[in-house]
């Protein structure tokens, strides 16, 4: 087992991690003592990261419940979009030929799918783009939306927690809230271009082997 943090853990876990305990310190200032003395040394920053890390896996758990919540108005994750109709992630070009993809090598009907087979092939098709060594747009968008769906959930999460300890002082929780809409705004948009381009990349790659 590596030792070393990768880098989804860096971006998707602890900076919102961070985020959550520097907006902890500004709603408690009691807290300041304890993590921004003038004497800040190595040790402490090693505490703090530690600190950071759980409270970042704690608020991705926020975060996993307010991604459902999410895409639930969406019709899904983008991916599930495609054994919907209609569909807003392929042209129809790329999705017949996907479909003409899984019938030959998964004998499956996309358009018969039920959200519970799809899954499966979905994270086949990035094993499959991950074995050719093409990951690594697919893996940034991920780590991108891993990172706004936590800063989205510690702003909201912050937020509530602004709104019950400084009322009736409401503008600190305003301004949280309306920073997570733009947060969540960005976490949709690259849930988006994951899920397009992991299925464009898989489609190239079907095409080049057929060639």
């Amino acid at each position: 087992m590596s030792s070393k943090l990768d880098a989804y853990e860096i971006i998707g876990v602890v900076a919102p991690g961070c985020t959550l305990l520097f907006g902890l310190t500004l709603l408690f200032p009691q807290l300041n003592s304890l993590f921004f003395e003038h004497n800040f040394s190595v040790g402490d920053l090693g505490l703090f990261l530690i600190l950071a890390f759980v409270a970042g896996h704690l608020i991705q758990a926020v975060g996993n419940i307010f991604e459902t919540v999410v895409w639930w108005f969406f019709g899904g994750m983008p991916t599930d979009w495609l054994i919907r109709k209609p569909q807003r992630l392929l042209n129809q070009n790329q999705i017949e030929r996907l479909r003409t993809d899984l019938q030959q090598n998964f004998s499956f009907n996309l358009s018969e799918l039920t959200s519970s087979q799809w899954h499966p092939i979905v994270r086949e098709i990035y094993a499959t783009v991950q074995a050719q060594g093409n990951t690594g747009r697919i893996d940034s968008f991920n780590r991108t939306y891993g990172l706004m769906r936590g800063v989205t959930s510690t702003l909201v999460t912050l937020s509530l927690v602004a709104l019950v300890v400084a009322w009736p002082i409401w503008k600190p929780a305003l301004l949280a809230a309306l920073a997570s809409v733009i947060s969540g705004y960005r976490m949709i948009r690259f849930g988006k271009r994951y899920g397009c381009e992991l299925m464009v990349e898989y489609l190239r790659i079907r095409a080049a082997a057929q060639s």
